[in-house]
Formats: structure tokens, sequence, C-alpha cells
């Protein structure tokens, strides 16, 4: 790829899968992180109280 060039569909599909999201917007490519486990504990942490209160 030559710096300059926007990114494709086609470029996307070719790259390897190792499981991360990715997103084309307008020919340049963005990677999410992954969330942090404290992340993780507060969904954990919402979910328990949504479920008590259920």
């Amino acid at each position: 790829m030559v710096i300059g060039t926007k990114i494709t569909h086609a470029d996307l599909l070719a790259l390897p899968e190792d499981n991360l999201r990715r997103e084309i917007i307008d020919g340049e490519m963005f990677v999410t992180p992954s969330p942090i486990a404290n992340h993780q504990t507060i969904l954990i942490n919402i979910l328990s109280a949504f479920l008590d209160y259920l």
C-alpha cells in the first residue's frame, strides 16, 4: 500500500483474520482497541444490578 492511497474493501478483506475490529471511513482504516478489564468489570456490575432489579 502506498502512502496517500485510500483503503478499499478489497484491501480490508485481504488482511489476515486476527479478531480486531477494523472500519474504513473515507478511505482511512481505523482499528478499535479491545476493552480493558476494568470496562468489562463495570459492564458485569451493571448487568448484575439490572438482573437483580428484574
